[in-house]
């Protein structure tokens, strides 16, 4: 498994934080969405909530590469799909660890 040039890393890793921020508000808004039926909505996640959220940001950072048809690109270099689902996830798990880490304090 070969990692991807650091410029297309720092791209990916852009992307994965966006991705995760969308998701995150989106959740967000599905939590206050059924705030009425269960109960008050709460900011943090239970930690298999989260890393199911980190794995489907790792998910669309790769359907995305995907789509702009970086995959072969990265292929011809040498690199799997691994390292781009996994850069991806990265972002997610930070920021869900900060936000897990900031709620404790």
């Amino acid at each position: 498994m070969i990692a991807p040039d650091p410029l297309v890393t720092r791209a990916l890793l852009r992307r994965g934080a966006f991705l995760w921020v969308g998701t995150r508000v989106l959740f967000g808004f599905a939590s206050l969405l059924t705030a009425g039926v269960f109960g008050s909505p709460s900011i943090g996640v239970a930690p298999h909530t989260a890393i199911g959220l980190a794995c489907l940001v790792g998910v669309l950072g790769l359907l995305e590469a995907r789509r702009r048809n970086e995959h072969l690109f990265l292929a011809n270099l040498g690199v799997s799909q691994w390292p781009i689902w996994l850069i991806s996830v990265l972002p997610a798990l930070l920021g869900e660890c900060l936000i897990a880490l900031a709620i404790q304090w």
